[in-house]
């Protein structure tokens, strides 16, 4: 039990295959080749379906950063017109504020008020009046609102030129298994046409193309797929049949028809001609009895 034990819990060991014969040792490496080669194509079958998802993904997101790009334009709009009123408004103020301090700068302070200095804050906060204060805090928002709308847009902006950047990258960079002309897969369709003996290397050797371009071409644009010689059905298809020489005819009247043709082209003189050299054979023939005879 302990020695069956420790065999069945080597599961690595590799399996000795001496007991196969050489038939079923080159069946079973063509399955692995094939389904090796399945495999791959699984992969790169659900890569491309990987990379569509994305770039759909991305075509979406594009749509909304240009959307969101126009409605920031159009806020944009809005905001310098209502930045050009306020602007107006504030030249208006300013100018209220000028003829304000013109008309008061004649009246006459009191003794005291004149004498005593007031203090920093008091004298800075009178020397500037209420118009200077509303045009600085004016001055402040409109700074605000300027940075915050250049930040946006600027941030919108390196995002759509990276998407568009990428974009053209990938459109002209396409994907190596993609990019199958019609060249190759013409010239091998003609090969195999002439001669459907022929192996994938030979096929490799007329085309100049690599041997699994070949097999991608075979059993992927031509539908042809490998099947072993048992199953093969020994009837021609159409596409092997190939035109006979000679004239073939639909039906019997028409056969009728083209011979009476063919004996009615023939003339009197040659039919003639014709008639007495079988005269003259079977003449010979009944003469010798039958016998073995040469020439005429």
């Amino acid at each position: 039990m302990g020695c069956e034990d420790s065999q069945i819990s080597v599961p690595n060991r590799k399996r000795r295959l001496d007991h196969l014969t050489l038939e079923e040792k080159l069946q079973r490496k063509k399955l692995k080749n094939r389904v090796a080669a399945q495999s791959s194509r699984d992969r790169k079958k659900a890569r491309l379906d990987d990379l569509e998802t994305e770039v759909r993904i991305l075509k979406e997101k594009n749509e909304a950063l240009t959307l969101q790009c126009h409605n920031l334009q159009l806020e944009k709009k809005q905001l310098a017109s209502e930045n050009q009123e306020l602007r107006q408004k504030l030249s208006g103020l300013e100018c209220n504020h000028q003829t304000h301090d013109v008309g008061c700068s004649t009246q006459v302070e009191p003794a005291a008020f004149s004498m005593d200095p007031l203090p920093q804050g008091q004298a800075l906060q009178r020397a500037l009046g209420p118009g200077s204060q509303v045009l600085t805090m004016w001055q402040v928002l409109k700074y605000c609102l300027i940075s915050q709308i250049s930040s946006i847009v600027l941030m919108e902006i390196c995002a759509y030129l990276t998407w568009m950047n990428w974009l053209k990258a990938y459109s002209e960079k396409p994907l190596k298994w993609t990019q199958s002309t019609d060249s190759p897969v013409q010239r091998n369709h003609q090969g195999i046409k002439e001669d459907r003996r022929r192996t994938i290397e030979e096929i490799v050797e007329l085309s100049g193309v690599t041997w699994s371009s070949v097999q991608r071409i075979l059993t992927e644009d031509l539908g042809m797929k490998r099947l072993a010689a048992k199953f093969v059905p020994r009837l021609l298809t159409a596409e092997q049949k190939q035109d006979m020489k000679g004239k073939r005819f639909a039906d019997v009247p028409e056969v009728k028809e083209k011979t009476t043709e063919a004996l009615s082209s023939i003339s009197k003189d040659e039919f003639r001609q014709c008639f007495e050299k079988w005269n003259k054979r079977l003449n010979k023939c009944t003469s010798v009895s039958g016998e073995y005879c040469e020439g005429d």
